[in-house]
């Protein structure tokens, strides 16, 4: 049968000792493959001046995320913290893949930008900036992420409906009035 009661070999300040060592967090094991994809593709994003890194200057998107990781007080919050972060930029990467296709249409077919009532370039940011507002009006119960998986699924038939239809694109269309 065992005692709940100290060890007579033992002094308080020696359970006191072991209590604090339990106690400590363990330290926070990073995932630096994910870490290293994530920089690059930031990087990939910043030597492209995308308007979806929020016009921080290189270098700072990135030491943001990396503090907010670091300030993670359990491996759980970390891989929480880090998995946000991922889909994040998947979101910001898909923005700007859909932003360069549009700005190449605009390009091959200057009239449709001359004929615009308002900018838009502008415009098809906006577009994509607010569907994340809509997303999260008419999915009120779902998590982030599951509303981030919708998000990224539409940008997805944005980009395809713009590589399809060009200029005849509804998404065309629809930012040039």
């Amino acid at each position: 049968m065992f005692s709940m009661l100290p060890s007579p070999n033992r002094s308080s300040s020696e359970d006191s000792f072991g209590l604090r060592v339990l106690c400590e967090p363990w330290p926070i094991i990073p995932d630096l493959g994910l870490e290293s994809s994530i920089v690059n593709r930031i990087r990939v994003l910043e030597a492209a001046n995308s308007p979806f890194l929020l016009g921080k200057e290189k270098g700072e998107y990135w030491a943001e995320i990396k503090e907010s990781l670091r300030n993670s007080s359990y491996q759980r919050e970390y891989y929480r913290g880090l998995d946000f972060e991922n889909r994040d930029l998947l979101i910001r990467e898909r923005k700007h893949s859909c932003y360069e296709v549009f700005r190449e249409i605009l390009l091959r077919n200057p009239s449709l930008e001359e004929a615009a009532a308002y900018p838009p370039q502008e415009n098809f940011i906006s577009f994509l900036n607010e569907k994340r507002d809509a997303l999260d009006v008419s999915h009120p119960g779902h998590s982030p992420a599951e509303v981030d998986r919708l998000e990224i699924l539409f940008l997805k038939e944005v980009e395809k409906d713009l590589v399809k239809n060009g200029s005849g694109s509804i998404h065309i269309i629809g930012n040039l009035n």
